[in-house]
């Protein structure tokens, strides 16, 4: 709430000049003395709800809130309530709000470090993934699986638990040499979960001689993060690219 108030501050000489640049304009204007009156009167009220915006933040009236922004759309509400219907001096302070809020939106879209840091240890389990596939073993890549883990290859049902990704993997092993180069080109984390979609070229050679067998495939994992802060695969689903 700090750097809301901060903003606010901030905003208090702009609101001076509204209400000075609203006064001068009556005072010169050629409304009847009545109506020139009612309005003067109007904008004088509605300045000391301008200058409340910090009391409205810090009272009662506006339940706490951890997210910034959404106690600044609750200010902003108060705020626009309050106001009477002088038009044109809503219009202007939704304005200067609307400035505020986009400052604040700005200075708080930065990168998380604790969330780099996760993304980078999960591109580091899908480089040791790949890592094992090269090397044709397939114990190595189902310890990065959950034991309740799904493994959805195209053409074929899930393989459902860690064992059975461990057997996927080793039948592939069993008939051929295998390459592949693979990357993540998008890792996003959300609390314990997180996604990782990448592309993949992968080239078998048959044991039995043949022709390699080439394909390339665009691929999705999530994963979930374990209680001893280790990352886990729980779904990985691929398919490829090329023609039948």
């Amino acid at each position: 709430m700090k750097g809301l108030l901060d903003a606010l501050n901030e905003m208090s000489g702009l609101v001076d000049k509204i209400f000075e640049k609203t006064n001068n304009e009556l005072e010169n204007s050629n409304f009847e003395p009545t109506e020139k009156r009612i309005r003067l009167q109007n904008n004088l009220k509605n300045k000391p709800f301008v200058y409340g915006f910090r009391i409205h933040a810090s009272s009662a009236a506006i339940p706490p809130h951890n997210d910034l922004f959404y106690n600044f759309l609750l200010i902003q509400n108060t705020v626009m309530q309050k106001l009477s219907y002088d038009m044109l001096l809503k219009q202007l302070v939704h304005f200067a709000l609307l400035c505020i809020c986009l400052f604040l939106l700005g200075c708080n879209m930065h990168t998380d470090p604790s969330t780099e840091n996760e993304k980078k240890l999960i591109t580091e389990i899908s480089e040791a993934r790949a890592k094992a596939f090269n090397e044709g073993n397939a114990a190595a890549i189902a310890i990065h699986f959950t034991e309740d883990a799904l493994l959805m290859a195209p053409g074929k049902p899930a393989a459902s638990g860690r064992a059975a990704v461990q057997t996927y993997y080793q039948s592939i092993f069993d008939d051929y040499t295998t390459q592949l180069e693979s990357h993540y080109e998008e890792v996003e984390v959300s609390g314990n979960l997180a996604y990782g979609r990448g592309f993949a070229k992968v080239n078998l050679v048959s044991k039995k001689g043949g022709a390699p067998l080439f394909s390339t495939a665009k691929y999705l994992n999530i994963l979930k993060k374990q209680p001893d802060g280790l990352w886990k695969t729980t779904h990985d689903i691929w398919n490829g690219n090329e023609q039948p």
